[in-house]
């Protein structure tokens, strides 16, 4: 058999190449797929307004670890609650939201649809005096400690916005309305006269219900 030509040789050498040089192309479309599926880790912290907290009395707040593929995100975290004027619990519950982006791509401003399912719980007691007239003389005074406990589930739909700031720090918005299903109880603690103690619960967390709103700003980053 022949040896092959010079020009045998050349084309060969440049088919090689050819061959050689199109596998990183076809990498870089499988990483580029990935990325685009990839699940991204992050956290948030949101103040949102309420009709029972004014601003200048204390804030509520919630704090959230995010994940986020493509064009859906999802939010957990605790709610929280400072009351300079009240003696109340703190730690007010769970949030979890979900939020869809109609657009996939970063941009610096980037508007989506928001979820929220929120279960709240307020605690508080205090003492007193009462007069409990007319079932004792009128200048009878007790000592009266009376605790009650609110707790509450709220569903609502709404909007938001993120603008990016920089390298996955971005300022979050969203407004939501709903319903709020809640019950209350009471128990009232006569220490000199057991007998005067007494107790009311308005039933199971359905019992009640009412509109509800949240209007969120918070600050989040991504660890992408």
């Amino acid at each position: 058999m022949n040896p092959p030509s010079m020009k045998k040789r050349a084309l060969i050498a440049i088919l090689s190449c050819s061959t050689t040089v199109s596998y990183p192309k076809s990498d870089t479309t499988i990483t580029g797929e990935s990325n685009d599926t990839k699940i991204v880790l992050g956290v948030n912290v949101s103040y949102f307004t309420t009709p029972e907290l004014y601003f200048n009395n204390g804030i509520a707040f919630t704090t959230a670890i995010s994940v986020r593929k493509i064009q859906h995100s999802l939010l957990l975290g605790p709610v929280w609650w400072i009351d300079k004027n009240e003696d109340v619990n703190v730690f007010r519950g769970l949030m979890l939201t979900y939020k869809y982006f109609p657009h996939k791509s970063r941009k610096r401003l980037n508007f989506y649809f928001i979820y929220d399912i929120a279960y709240l719980y307020e605690r508080k007691e205090w003492d007193t005096q009462l007069h409990f007239y007319p079932q004792i003389p009128i200048n009878q005074v007790y000592n009266v400690t009376i605790t009650t406990k609110w707790q509450s589930l709220i569903n609502q739909v709404g909007y938001g916005f993120n603008l990016n700031i920089y390298k996955g720090f971005y300022i979050t918005q969203s407004f939501g309305l709903g319903i709020e299903f809640y019950n209350y109880s009471s128990n009232t603690e006569v220490k000199e006269d057991a007998n005067l103690s007494y107790k009311n619960l308005s039933g199971n967390i359905f019992s009640e219900n009412g509109a509800s709103s949240f209007l969120k700003i918070g600050i989040a980053y991504d660890f992408e």
